[in-house]
């Protein structure tokens, strides 16, 4: 019984940390390009912003992966826990608003495949029906999150959950005006309905032209307490303390306005307090150690052929 809570203790944890990213990838990935890049001030100072097209669809996989230890019981012995998901999303910019320059972008999931301990855990039809259902995200060319519907994905881990609106307090955005090699921002990756506080700083790195691009490298780490989620994402009778933190990369094209690629590699350390009205059989705690790894990677336009 204990394994199935701390597997889904780990399933709530592993899907709003994967769908950070997943938010900013409908931007036109950078094109080979003969002019010259627009050489960046002698400061080498920058302005960060994603620029949009109605119309443009693109496919991503995103590779997320938790590698850990759970304890079995009283005794101390922990067995390894190795989880894989994989998603293939296509996402289309349908409109882009005059005024503040928000685009709505819809998400469609074509594909999902998870695996535990090298096995494939198959999705029966029904299963992934939920998470088919369109991703809906409004957002400025700075990167904030003017609204975000995602109903499906959520559906599938807790009845009545919405990621979406719990992802609603992330503001992992640019800064305004121009920002220099060495600058540091905060924003918040927030989880507000499962109870996560965390937040990310980001720092510009450098700026090189590649490819006739200008691009910007920037580092980013992350840090957090996932403690609230006891009350909100935990079975009856269950508690939680834990931490996270990492670090992460992000390379984007500040010519088109598009994210090259992120990667994100987290430490998340949790113990799990059973209190009265726990399930039977689960010890009185229970600590997890996991590490996370998410990456997204661009697909050719076009589907394959079936």
């Amino acid at each position: 019984m204990h394994k199935r809570t701390l597997l889904a203790a780990a399933t709530l944890l592993a899907l709003p940390l994967a769908a950070a990213p997943l938010l900013l990838r409908a931007q036109d990935p950078p094109m080979p390009a003969t002019a010259t890049p627009p050489a960046a001030p002698a400061a080498q100072s920058v302005p960060l912003r994603y620029k949009w097209a109605v119309g443009q669809s693109r496919r991503y996989k995103m590779t997320m992966t938790m590698t850990g230890t759970i304890p079995t019981g009283t005794s101390g012995t922990r067995i390894p826990m190795n989880m894989a998901m994989q998603m293939v999303m296509r996402q289309t910019v349908k409109s882009i608003q005059s005024g503040d320059g928000a685009a709505t972008i819809v998400s469609q999931i074509e594909s999902t495949r998870m695996a535990m301990n090298g096995k494939e855990m198959p999705m029966t039809a029904a299963q992934q029906a939920p998470m088919k259902k369109p991703i809906t995200t409004e957002m400025l060319p700075s990167g904030k999150i003017v609204s975000l519907q995602m109903p499906g994905l959520g559906a599938t881990v807790m009845p009545g959950m919405d990621i979406g609106k719990s992802m609603m307090g992330s503001t992992l955005t640019f800064p305004d005006g121009l920002v220099k090699v060495g600058d540091t921002w905060n924003g918040a990756l927030g989880a507000g309905m499962m109870g996560m506080q965390m937040g990310m700083a980001s720092t510009l790195m450098g700026v090189e032209a590649r490819n006739g691009a200008q691009i910007a490298t920037i580092s980013q780490k992350i840090s957090g307490d996932l403690s609230g989620m006891a009350n909100r994402a935990m079975p009856a009778g269950m508690g939680m303390t834990g931490k996270i933190s990492g670090t992460g990369s992000m390379v984007f094209d500040t010519t088109a306005g598009a994210l090259v690629s992120q990667s994100l590699q987290n430490a998340i350390d949790v113990t799990i307090i059973a209190k009265p009205g726990a399930p039977a059989g689960v010890p009185p705690t229970m600590n997890v150690q996991m590490q996370q790894t998410t990456l997204m990677e661009r697909l050719p336009d076009a589907a394959p052929a079936r």
